[in-house]
């Protein structure tokens, strides 16, 4: 019995030394890898950009401006702060082209970050303006800007828009002149101006500048596009260089 008891003894400690030699982290040998932060994690897929003929009318490129496209970030200068200001004489400059707005035309701040200047009509409907547009970018091909602002309205068949192409001081000027119903600007895959009220007229210019082309548009009840119709003339006619 006396020898039994060590010979016992010597199994049991052998088992045991086993048992840790198979595990000898104990349970801390069981815990899963964390992963490393050196991997290289897979990126989701970025959407592709609007080209600048699908954007909104007056939208400027795709990451330029604020955080809204344009819009101005919060606590930053009001809408236009930034825009040129017209001279002594009423000359304006903007992408390297000056004109001047003859009356009935007023210059006003822009109301819109993206708007490089803005004019009012004097005696005219008061939510009638002419807005002007540069875009860095380019702004999308002449042509393709002309169909959309006419895709805007619902012409009639009696009188279709008119396309006008000039020099004015050895810059190429496109001119549209559109009248029916005005339906509002566009947002890709929309339904065009059906169902839109008559009675609007729009008139339309680019001009061709050192800097890329300028979007001048003028759209609103028939009655006060005529009252300014003459001075839009006038406006491009002065188109020249900046010196």
């Amino acid at each position: 019995m006396t020898r039994t008891l060590p010979a016992l003894s010597a199994i049991l400690m052998v088992i045991s030394l086993a048992a840790c030699t198979r595990n000898p982290e104990g349970s801390e040998g069981r815990r899963a890898t964390p992963p490393s932060h050196d991997q290289p994690v897979a990126e989701a897929p970025q959407p592709r950009p609007l080209a600048p003929d699908q954007l909104p009318e007056g939208h400027p490129p795709l990451g330029q401006g604020g955080p809204q496209g344009g819009t101005a970030p919060v606590g930053g200068p009001p809408p236009g702060a930034d825009a040129p200001q017209p001279d002594a004489e009423g000359r304006l400059t903007v992408a390297g082209i000056q004109w001047q707005a003859p009356a009935p035309l007023v210059y006003q701040a822009p109301s819109s970050a993206m708007r490089a200047a803005q004019y009012g009509i004097d005696g005219g409907d008061e939510g009638t303006e002419l807005t002007v547009f540069h875009f860095p970018g380019g702004g999308g091909g002449i042509q393709a800007n002309i169909d959309r602002w006419v895709g805007q309205m619902r012409v009639s068949d009696a009188r279709p828009p008119e396309t006008t192409r000039s020099m004015v001081a050895g810059m190429q000027v496109t001119k549209i002149d559109v009248y029916g119903g005005f339906g509002g600007m566009q947002m890709p895959g929309q339904a065009g101006a059906e169902g839109a009220d008559g009675g609007y007229r729009m008139l339309g210019a680019i001009v061709e500048g050192p800097a890329g082309p300028v979007f001048f548009k003028m759209v609103g009840p028939e009655a006060t596009v005529n009252l300014a119709a003459e001075a839009f003339d006038g406006l491009i006619a002065s188109f020249r260089p900046a010196s």
